[in-house]
């Protein structure tokens, strides 16, 4: 029975106990911005500034990326952030830029990164889950003229405000769909 009182926002799905509105573990959260349930609700203009300033760092991350600048992703992270991809953890913001740097050392290696269906999760007041869908196409691979993802990930990134910034506190990568 239901009272008509409002109800507080999580990221639970009422369907199956446990369970997520996106298909991982259910957590309560302080106020879910993409919930499915508040769809059409028009957000406070603080909770708008905080996703576009998370979606911004998001962005700029893989733009960096792209132009070959893996290692100037990690001035984006927490001094102690940490970086996941698949089972292999890095944690230290100098151990993140060690990893990325490596992965310039190919520079012929161009890549465009392409983020899909962000959904937004405020944990606490100056904490947000961010989850999306992550295509990789690899532009350096020679002998064929068709665009065809390289990679498919799915991305869980939680982000810290810092006075008026947002930093990555951790991003963890699962591949789903990676070129053989």
């Amino acid at each position: 029975m239901t009272t008509g009182a409002p109800q507080e926002p999580t990221t639970q799905d009422p369907d199956r106990p446990g369970q997520g509105l996106h298909g991982d573990r259910a957590d309560p959260a302080v106020g879910s911005l993409t919930n499915g349930r508040e769809a059409g609700r028009e957000l406070g203009i603080d909770a708008v500034r905080g996703m576009l300033a998370c979606q911004d760092l998001i962005i700029d991350s893989y733009e960096r990326a792209d132009a070959g600048h893996r290692r100037g992703m990690a001035e984006l992270f927490e001094q102690d952030g940490s970086l996941t991809l698949n089972d292999a953890a890095v944690a230290g913001r100098e151990s993140i830029r060690e990893v990325l740097a490596a992965r310039d050392a190919d520079p012929d290696r161009r890549t465009m990164h392409v983020v899909a269906n962000l959904k937004f999760d405020q944990l606490a007041e100056a904490r947000i889950q961010v989850r999306y869908a992550l295509i990789v196409f690899v532009l350096s691979v020679s002998g064929s003229g068709a665009l065809i993802p390289n990679s498919l990930a799915s991305v869980q990134d939680v982000l810290v405000r810092r006075g008026d910034r947002w930093r990555l506190n951790s991003r963890t990568i699962t591949t789903a769909l990676r070129e053989r």
